[in-house]
């Protein structure tokens, strides 16, 4: 893998460098048809084998210039870690429903808001999706923080919401980077832990294009002394896994 190739799900117009692996080949065959696109900050598409989900759609995805979101062109689920605006925007979902009908798990508060809106949505995971119970960290201002959850996607791909608290990943972890709950020194050493094989960021929607790209270089630099690959994923690439 490497070079530059066409994301799977057109997210850019023009040809988008995808993130490579490197020439060696990994020894997580089962971990083949995994296909990650990040739309941005938080908000990804993950297709295993050409089942699609969309997690976390929030409001910079929505709202940015830099997205586009008519230019999605497959969801078949979607999954959302909590009720926090970045992580969760009612016309997004609205939008991502009507055009797809694609159903949506999520936590009962969501849920609620939801059908207060007219959206079925349920608490009940989805097949190949596990849920785990991960409190969110403490945040320095607003509102008394939401329940969050954890997915664990086909056993290959863990999203942790806005939360350290995970005791395991799975093969790839998605990695917070620069939260207003945490720091990206908080998230190495959670990285560390849990020992996944390949990280990717999320949660770096503050930052421009050339900090988050150093922010992944000091991740990368930290994390492959421990036996970690770092795959930087700008907004729109995607890398094949």
């Amino acid at each position: 893998m490497g070079g530059i190739a066409r994301s799977r799900h057109g997210w850019l117009t023009d040809d988008v460098p995808v993130a490579s692996l490197g020439d060696t080949k990994p020894e997580w065959d089962q971990l083949m048809g995994i296909c990650i696109t990040r739309i941005i900050d938080s908000c990804v598409l993950v297709d295993i084998d050409g089942l699609v989900t969309l997690i976390d759609p929030g409001v910079f995805a929505w709202d940015w210039d830099d997205v586009d979101v008519h230019d999605i062109d497959k969801v078949d689920r979607i999954l959302v870690t909590h009720a926090h605006a970045d992580h969760f925007h009612l016309p997004f979902v609205q939008w991502l429903t009507e055009r797809f009908g694609a159903p949506l798990q999520s936590t009962s508060e969501v849920v609620t808001k939801l059908a207060e809106a007219g959206i079925d949505a349920t608490t009940d995971p989805f097949d190949g999706v596990v849920v785990t119970e991960a409190a969110h960290e403490a945040i320095p201002v607003g509102p008394q923080v939401p329940a969050n959850i954890a997915f664990d996607i086909g056993g290959a791909f863990p999203p942790p919401g806005d939360s350290y608290k995970l005791e395991r990943s799975e093969r790839i972890l998605a990695l917070p980077m620069s939260p207003p709950w945490g720091s990206l020194t908080a998230s190495v050493a959670y990285a560390k832990r849990l020992q996944p094989d390949i990280v990717i960021p999320i949660h770096d929607w503050t930052h421009t294009p050339d900090a988050r790209r150093w922010m992944s270089g000091v991740a990368t630099a930290a994390l492959e002394p421990a036996g970690i690959r770092f795959v930087h994923l700008e907004y729109g690439e995607s890398a094949e896994l």
